[in-house]
């Protein structure tokens, strides 16, 4: 049975994500230290990442495990363990991206070649967007706009309650109908 996202997740979700967002870009106008901005923003993504580990929904057909420790070992070690027992779900071959026989790569490098073009674009495209995002709340604070990176922070926020609130909705009704199409 797998994991169906309840009425209250779809709201705590909307909220951590809006709550997250507002304080992301409105921290400027309350640290002004770019070093401790850092710090606090990369503790928030740290906090942020434990809650959704700790609330990541079972990805087996089983009941859910408790992610408390066990006593054989730790969930660390049981998690590892219980990706890796498990057969790939896509297969080189069949996709034919397996180095053929002559033990030619070219299309193994290709691929290879394409993800990381794309990783590299994605972060350099992240780091344009803050920027903008950043020199405007500073070019509003200095025409003497009151919580300039606050204003951005709360329309961010709203942004967020709303991604996380229909995303993990559409989670939940797919769950449903997932359930109801093998119950019968």
């Amino acid at each position: 049975m797998g994991f169906t996202p309840t009425k209250r997740t779809v709201a705590v979700e909307g909220v951590l994500l809006g709550s997250f967002s507002l304080l992301w870009y409105a921290m400027p106008d309350v640290v002004r230290s770019r070093g401790l901005r850092g710090v606090l923003k990369s503790a928030m993504v740290v906090g942020y990442g434990a809650y959704a580990a700790a609330t990541r929904p079972s990805t087996s057909d089983e009941e859910p495990h408790d992610r408390a420790a066990t006593p054989g070992g730790s969930d660390t070690l049981r998690a590892v363990a219980d990706l890796t027992s498990t057969p790939p779900v896509l297969d080189a071959a069949e996709l034919d991206l397996a180095i053929d026989s002559a033990g030619s790569p070219g299309r193994s490098v290709a691929l290879a070649s394409g993800v990381a073009a794309f990783v590299v674009g994605s972060v350099a495209g992240t780091i344009a967007i803050e920027r903008a995002i950043y020199g405007l709340g500073e070019r509003r604070r200095d025409r003497g706009v009151r919580a300039a990176h606050t204003r951005i922070g709360i329309v961010a926020g709203l942004g967020g309650v709303l991604v996380g609130a229909v995303s993990t909705e559409l989670d939940r009704r797919s769950a449903l109908a997932a359930e109801a199409a093998r119950t019968g």
